[in-house]
C-alpha cells in the first residue's frame, strides 16, 4: 500500500490527472474500492491514498489481476534487482 501511496504523490506532483493503479492485492482494491477496512493496521494508508488521490487527481481507479497475469512484469522486475554478473 504504501508503493500505491508513493504513486499517487509522484503522479500529482507530474501534474497528472488519471490514474488507474493495476495490482495483484485484492486487500488493495477492496480497500479503496470502499471495503471498510478503516480501521485496520493499513487504514491510515488507505485513507491517506484517497485523500492524496482526491486533492491530485480528477480520476483514480484501482483495478485487480491476479499474480499469474502479470508474470512478465514480475520476472523483467526480478532482473531489474539481480546484479549482473560481468
Amino acid at each position: 500500500m504504501l508503493g500505491c501511496l508513493v504513486m499517487v504523490k509522484a503522479a500529482g506532483d507530474r501534474g497528472m490527472h488519471k490514474m488507474i493503479v493495476e495490482t495483484d492485492s485484492m486487500l488493495l482494491k477492496m480497500a479503496i474500492g470502499g471495503g471498510n477496512l478503516s480501521l485496520a493496521q493499513t487504514g491510515g494508508l488507505v485513507h491517506e491514498i484517497m485523500a492524496t488521490a482526491s486533492a491530485c487527481l480528477s480520476s483514480f481507479d484501482v483495478s485487480y489481476y491476479p499474480r499469474s497475469c502479470n508474470s512478465v512484469a514480475h520476472e523483467l522486475a526480478v532482473k531489474g534487482c539481480t546484479p549482473s554478473v560481468l
